[in-house]
Formats: C-alpha cells, structure tokens, sequence
C-alpha cells in the first residue's frame, strides 16, 4: 500500500488543529504502519501519531520502555483527560515488515477505557481507565510518524490510510478496515462520521515529502505538511506494491 516512510530520526507529518478534529471526546483512530524496526532505545517510544499538550492527549506509539512489566515493542493507545490516563498496550509484540492495522477507540461518555485492535482483533490489555473529560484544544496539532516538539519519538516504517471518526466504531466496521486492503476503504464507512482521512500517497514512488501537502480527503479538508527534519532525509513516498481489489 501506498504511504510515507519515516526515517527514524526527526521525519513528521503536521496534520493541524480543524474544527472536525479539535474537540473529539469520542472518536476511532485508524491506521495501516509497516514496522521496520521497533524502539530499541529503553527511554524512547516510536510514535504513530500524537496530540499532546500534556493534560489532553492523544498518543499512539510504538512502546520502547524495557523497564515497563510487559517489556518494550507492544502498540499502545494512551488517552489523557483533564484528570488521568486511559492506557491499554497489545498483548503481542507487533511482526516487522508485514502491513498492520491498528485502531483504537475511546468514549468518554461510556466506560473510558482505549479500546486496542491489531488487524480487527480486540487485544486491549488494560492498564488504566481514565476519569475525567476531555475538552477542546484547538492550538495542538495532530502529528503522525514523531511528536512535533523536539522530534524524539521518531517512528520507523511507513503510514498510511489514516483515519478518525467522531463515533466508536462497530466490530463489524472494525473487521472490514482490517480485512480490506483497498484505497479509500475509510470514505465507506460511516461517511458522515469521518472526521479526517489521509491516504498518505500523494507523492511518487521515491519523492521526499518534506513540505508537500497531504490531503484529507473528506470536505473537511485538514491538510497535512510534511518535514523530514534537520537532517534533510528520510520522509520518503511509497509506491503501491500490488494491488487488491474484491
């Protein structure tokens, strides 16, 4: 599938603050990530995107931490309130070098808890339910592939086929997001409902995506940036492979 290789390093993609996506307190985040390699610095994770201004967050990563009791490499899907944490990790170490979807869900008006599934299959393993609300933050960008201040949480691989809705998905949604490989499968499911869809294939095969526009494909319309760091690498367009249809 088509997307954006991240160098590991201080590559980015800045997907803005819109109105559609600022104030989500329930909602699905969706993604498809090809891992080259997990964290292996105990003190970094590997982020798959983020919205962080400490006290509302959103935070979906690669774990790195070997100190954490069920050791480093798990997926994990954070949510943070204006009180605590909601925390749920994979209960496998994600493979390398194969296409994953990984999607998680929260609702703060429901139970609280982040919701993990690894290719349509519910692998939450709770660490923590959060209390609290979370409230609108229109200044905090949503970044994929590394956090947007001091690029530290860098993620290796590509991302594609980005997604979020501002409803909790059914399992059976679920289920065809993972088992269906097709571009634009996000735009089928509950249109009305998906509050931003990036495909990440913008550029050609080989094109550094530093500064060109990626484009959310509902009337929406948050456009991200990309940046491939200082080191001017990296942040590379991937062409599709081979192609899937019913």
């Amino acid at each position: 599938m088509a997307g954006v290789s991240f160098d590991d390093v201080d590559d980015l993609v800045s997907c803005g603050n819109g109105t559609s996506i600022d104030s989500l307190t329930t909602f699905t985040f969706s993604a498809w990530i090809n891992i080259t390699n997990l964290p292996s610095n105990a003190e970094y994770d590997a982020i798959i995107a983020q919205r962080n201004d400490v006290t509302q967050r959103l935070f979906f990563y690669l774990n790195g931490d070997t100190s954490e009791s069920y050791g480093s490499g798990r997926i994990n899907f954070d949510i943070t309130t204006d009180a605590t944490s909601a925390k749920s990790h994979s209960t496998n170490v994600p493979s390398t070098g194969t296409w994953i979807h990984a999607l998680g869900t929260y609702n703060n008006a429901g139970d609280r808890t982040a919701y993990l599934f690894v290719n349509g299959v519910d692998t939450t393993t709770v660490r923590a339910a959060a209390t609290g609300t979370m409230i609108s933050t229109p200044t905090i960008d949503i970044s994929l592939g590394n956090r947007i201040v001091s690029q530290t949480r860098a993620f290796d691989g590509i991302i594609n086929e980005v997604a979020i809705w501002s409803v909790v998905l059914t399992q059976a949604e679920i289920t065809q997001l993972a088992l269906s490989k097709d571009k634009r499968t996000p735009l089928q499911i509950r249109p009305d409902s998906l509050a931003a869809y990036w495909p990440l294939d913008e550029q050609p095969d080989g094109n550094s995506g530093d500064a060109d526009s990626f484009f959310d494909m509902t009337a929406n319309a948050n456009t991200c940036t990309g940046n491939n760091g200082a080191d001017n690498l990296g942040l590379t367009a991937k062409a599709e492979a081979v192609l899937s249809y019913p």
